[in-house]
């Protein structure tokens, strides 16, 4: 079953013509889904999102405004069918209400199912994800309400297999209430069982069982002036794993924003946090930031600032944020760095967390061939509890390729590495069919 799945879908993407239809709503929502294993956003949501198609980048989102769609969650391992029904579009969708169903299907070798240190158990896993979405548009609502499931079929260890191995649901809306006033809220939840290993957020294996994470993310932008907006900003954010820690951290932010020329742009912010464990920390964090157009083809960002946070040992830090992208003439790079504390499925307390990732997304080659390479590194280290380091790195790289307006197929490798206090390794090489099309409601 798996060798004619791949046979058929590897004769696919190498003997159909792309379809002259650009930009169509399985190609769209491809480009806005994050990377599970690593929690961060795959290149082609960076690119997309400093390079859209106009010639200048998008600016920054409105000062209060969480961004859209399900948060990072601790997955079954470091790959994904993705329906994808929770991305809006980058156009806007049509007006009035519309159903989006989408199907994924695909096919795997892992050589490390248990993401062990020794003794590494190697299966080929058939992954079949259906999901739907509805939503509404219109010049001053949007809303749109979707969820998907997963099944994993293991080949060899038949003792593994699970119909229903993870599901998400997500809520996405805004509404301008006046010119210069925007509500909106955003709520998650994702939940993933697996009986080999769960991967969190950072990277890191955190055993097995039901991982469970839930977000709520209400927010308020008033553009008061034609350059000057200010933002409030609260999130909810929950995650426990069964036989393990549970954590909540409520963060609430209040931010200034002001463009000062077309290219340039400054933003001041000030965010609560208080973590619940165990016990209660607290964190009060400042930062300053700014985002310039340094070209046509350049866009850089940075915000860094104290975070003084009220533990035993009243400690003080550093929360920084630096994004770089440039867009050559055969590709796009995108460099971005993170410096900051938060919570992880699996793991008790606090996380200080440094990050850095890389990406390279080449344009569309012959016969229509979408190539992008990742690599990421992630080092997190217990602020308020006793533990040791745990260091992630990972590399990836895909091709993708829309068959049709509605059928978009993937290859893809992944490669990661967790320096803690075991070593692993893992391998994971599939392809993968996704189908996604738009019906309006008329």
């Amino acid at each position: 079953m798996v060798l004619l799945l791949v046979s058929g879908v590897a004769w696919l993407v190498f003997s159909i013509s792309p379809p002259a239809v650009v930009g169509a709503p399985a190609a769209a929502l491809s480009q806005l889904v994050p990377d599970e294993e690593s929690g961060q956003p795959t290149p082609p949501e960076f690119f997309q999102r400093s390079f859209p198609l106009s010639p200048l980048p998008v600016p920054p989102a409105t000062p209060g405004e969480q961004p859209a769609g399900p948060p990072p969650s601790a997955v079954a391992g470091p790959y994904s069918v993705a329906p994808r029904p929770f991305s809006l579009f980058p156009t806007g969708p049509p007006p009035g209400w519309y159903v989006l169903p989408s199907l994924g299907l695909g096919a795997l070798l892992d050589d490390n199912i248990d993401n062990a240190s020794s003794k590494k158990r190697s299966d080929f896993i058939t992954r079949v994800a259906p999901g739907v979405a509805l939503g509404f548009s219109s010049p001053r609502v949007n809303f749109q309400f979707g969820g998907s499931t997963t099944a994993d079929i293991y080949a060899v260890y038949s003792e593994n297999t699970r119909p229903f191995s993870s599901q998400t649901v997500s809520l996405s809306s805004a509404y301008q209430l006046t010119p210069a006033v925007k509500l909106g809220l955003n709520a998650d939840y994702s939940r993933t069982d697996s009986t080999t290993s769960i991967t969190n957020e950072l990277g890191a294996r955190v055993g097995s069982g039901v991982a469970q994470t839930y977000s709520v993310a209400p927010s308020l932008a008033y553009q008061f002036a034609p350059r000057t907006a200010i933002g409030l900003g609260y999130r909810l954010l929950r995650n426990q794993l069964s036989g393990g820690p549970s954590n909540d951290e409520h963060s609430a932010s209040l931010s200034l924003s002001h463009r000062f020329s077309p290219a340039d742009m400054g933003l001041l912010d000030y965010k609560f946090e208080l973590f619940e464990d165990d016990g209660t920390t607290r964190s009060h964090v400042l930062t300053a930031g700014w985002s310039r157009q340094l070209g046509p083809n350049t866009v850089a960002s940075v915000g860094i600032g104290p975070r003084f946070t009220d533990d035993d040992q009243d400690t003080a830090d550093v929360d920084a944020a630096v994004d770089f992208a440039h867009r050559f003439k055969y590709g796009t790079l995108a460099l971005s760095y993170t410096r900051t504390q938060s919570i992880a499925t699996g793991m008790e307390g606090i996380q200080d967390v440094d990050s850095v990732s890389a990406g390279f997304a080449f344009p569309p080659l012959w016969r229509g061939y979408l190539v992008s390479i990742s690599a990421n590194f992630t080092r997190s280290d217990p602020a308020t509890q006793a533990g040791e380091e745990t260091r992630s790195y990972g590399l990836g790289a895909r091709v993708s390729r829309q068959l049709t307006s509605w059928l978009t197929a993937d290859v893809f490798y992944r490669f990661t590495y967790e320096d803690g206090a075991s070593d692993r390794t893992r391998n994971v090489v599939g392809i993968e069919l996704t189908a996604s099309r738009l019906y309006p409601l008329r």
